[in-house]
């Protein structure tokens, strides 16, 4: 596997680890004129803590 997939598959772990929250919060940090409303009530929510089983 070349460096640039592996580096690209580690990106996308990180970012299904997190919570709508905190990926706002990193997106914001990298790009802040991003428009914020909503962004979180339409992120699927994925809290591992909120399981409905």
């Amino acid at each position: 596997m070349s460096d640039q997939m592996e580096f690209l598959e580690r990106i996308l772990k990180e970012i299904e680890e997190l919570t709508p929250e905190e990926l706002e919060a990193r997106l914001e940090k990298i790009h802040p004129q991003l428009p914020n409303k909503g962004v979180s009530s339409d992120a699927p929510q994925k809290n591992k803590s909120t399981s409905t089983n």
